[in-house]
């Protein structure tokens, strides 16, 4: 085109046209190389990061590339013996994989199952979509057995990387949920005591309750979020009658759940000046 506009057959170059095809070849050059470069870059791994990328990302489909812009902001943490990852009952901010080394989950001071290499910690709800930003409490204390080593993301830094991206976000999901199998699995493994069954069914109870109050807090839910909140309840078996019982804790009626907003809000600030005058002037009447 460049050629043709500039030899032009009415005799003289259409500079214009030939300006924005530089352009364009220009910017498309450059977009080029940015990619090649992301590509050369996704190559420089070390063998831990290509063993976590081939035991937790490579089989649910994320690229090299979009897992070196996973690790691009994460960080690397190292927990010794006897040291928490998690305390239950307070706020889990990071989301972490474990690239060595051992812990216990432990429910109530009771142990329930162990978190080995290449498996998922303070993840609670992204697995099912719900994708809270400020943090979820923990329902269990995660405890390193040896020395271990985690990968770990800031959660609100990686949940904007996942909204940016939904491709990744829907490998992640599904990393995290075979992830949630594998433990699930590793606890029934375990012959668990009924009480120590119980217990983790608690932990799941309490993760639902947290999910359903950070839903909850604005006053308002969107059918995504109770689509996925569903999804959770019934993954994770809490009933339907745990779940009214939840809502009403939270000073939530099953109306108002279904509805997506609470009464409390129906009523907007300029309906409440409207109704005030209509009062007003029937008393001055």
């Amino acid at each position: 085109m460049i050629t043709f506009n500039y030899f032009h057959p009415f005799g003289r170059p259409l500079w214009l046209p030939l300006k924005w095809n530089v352009f364009f070849i220009l910017t498309n050059t450059a977009y080029v190389l940015y990619l090649l470069n992301e590509q050369e870059q996704a190559k420089r791994l070390t063998e831990e990061q290509i063993s976590v990328f081939k035991t937790v990302f490579e089989p649910v489909g994320v690229s090299r590339v979009s897992f070196k812009k996973l690790l691009k902001k994460s960080s690397v943490s190292e927990f010794p013996p006897g040291e928490n990852l998690t305390t239950e009952g307070t706020l889990s901010t990071a989301v972490m994989v474990m690239i060595s080394g051992k812990a216990d989950v432990t429910v109530q001071g009771e142990k329930i199952y162990e978190v080995h290499p290449g498996q998922f910690i303070g993840e609670n709800g992204l697995h099912c979509g719900l994708m809270f930003a400020n943090g979820i409490n923990s329902t269990a204390t995660v405890k390193a057995v040896e020395l271990t080593k985690c990968l770990v993301w800031k959660r609100g830094s990686l949940i904007d990387l996942l909204e940016d991206d939904e491709s990744l976000a829907r490998s992640m999901q599904q990393a995290m949920a075979t992830d949630l199998l594998r433990k699930m699995h590793r606890g029934s493994e375990a012959h668990l005591s009924e009480r120590s069954a119980r217990k983790l069914h608690l932990k799941q109870e309490g993760l639902y309750f947290s999910l359903l109050r950070q839903a909850l807090a604005s006053g308002r839910i969107t059918d995504h979020e109770r689509q996925n909140l569903e999804r959770f309840r019934l993954l994770h078996d809490v009933s339907l009658s745990d779940h009214t019982e939840y809502l009403a804790k939270l000073e939530w009626t099953v109306e108002e759940y279904t509805e997506g907003v609470k009464a409390s809000l129906k009523t907007k600030p300029g309906d409440i000046d409207a109704e005030m005058e209509q009062r007003f002037r029937r008393a001055l009447e």
